[in-house]
């Protein structure tokens, strides 16, 4: 993370870019296969889906406290004073998405039955449905 945090500061000078053009949302996570044990972070708003126990959602109320306001503080103070970080353990089943998951909407003029807000998560994150089945959530495959 501090490697990170060190290359998007040197590149947003680089490019001369603004602050601005280098605010996003960012999830990241480590996960150790053998102990089972995922370490997590969400910069910005987000989801976390761990199996179906349990939904951790970061909603900011469209004011993300986004990695680009930070780039030129001491990483370690910013990094100790954030609170959107996560230490799991026994994970078997792991989902993480941006809030943009809440925005999915119709893309042509056919007809599709309405899904709630609340149950795009479960379609989306927790059912098991389509597992180990290829999926194209493009038009053009």
């Amino acid at each position: 993370m501090n490697r990170l945090f060190e290359e998007l500061g040197i590149i947003k000078n680089q490019l001369l870019l603004e602050r601005e053009e280098v605010l996003s949302t960012l999830l990241l996570g480590i996960y150790d296969k053998e102990k089972k044990q995922a370490n997590l972070i969400t910069i910005g708003a987000g989801l976390i889906c761990v199996a179906i126990e349990k939904i951790y959602e970061y909603e900011q109320d469209d004011k993300p406290d986004y990695l680009g306001y930070h780039l030129s503080e001491d990483f370690n103070n910013w990094f100790e004073s954030q609170n959107q970080k996560l230490i799991l353990t026994n994970v078997v089943d792991l989902s993480i998405s941006t809030d943009g998951i809440f925005t999915f909407k119709q893309f042509d003029n056919k007809e599709y039955e309405k899904i709630e807000e609340e149950q795009i998560v479960e379609y989306f994150l927790i059912d098991s449905k389509w597992y180990n089945q290829k999926i194209c959530l493009i038009k053009s495959c």
